[in-house]
């Protein structure tokens, strides 16, 4: 990618300066915001494809969101978490109607949270807000290697009460 394709993204408020890095998901480059007369790191993620669904192994290789725009062309397509797109929707239509700010969590096969201000759902800077299941559960789980640590999830969620379940019930 060149400047052509990063300063178009963020209007003229910006210039492309030089891109610092590239992932699987995205690249992240350095722009300068000319008002503040700073330069800023930005990621520019691709929605194009599903980064992490450790339940439906083989989706992070499906282009999904070109897939959609290419079935559905001239409809506007928004790829989401099921949890953001679930709070949306209770913003709009159900129970987080009016509710601002307010939070929406999801107890399902995993554990995430989504975060409503302003009228909309929050995504963060890099669309992972609320995404709570690797969070780490006490202060002594900090310094633990990766291997070793228990997360949220792995105690709260769906899957964890069906395991507590089965073992209870013998």
């Amino acid at each position: 990618m060149s400047a052509a394709d990063f300063t178009p993204l963020l209007g003229e408020g910006y210039a492309f300066r030089d891109l610092i890095g590239q992932g699987g998901n995205g690249w992240v480059a350095c722009m300068h915001q000319r008002s503040m007369d700073r330069d800023v790191a930005v990621k520019f993620l691709r929605d194009d494809r599903v980064e992490l669904a450790p339940a439906i192994p083989g989706w992070e290789d499906l282009a999904f969101g070109r897939e959609l725009r290419e079935a559905f062309a001239g409809v506007p397509v928004e790829l989401a978490t099921d949890v953001k797109a679930a709070a949306r929707a209770e913003l709009r239509w159900g129970a987080l109607a009016g509710c601002d700010p307010s939070l929406y969590l999801n107890l399902g096969t995993g554990l995430a949270a989504a975060i409503v201000a302003g009228g909309a759902v929050i995504t963060g800077a890099h669309r992972a807000a609320g995404e709570i299941g690797y969070n780490l559960r006490e202060i002594g789980d900090v310094g633990v290697a990766l291997s070793e640590r228990i997360t949220l999830e792995e105690v709260i969620s769906g899957k964890a009460l069906a395991a507590a379940a089965g073992v209870r019930a013998g």
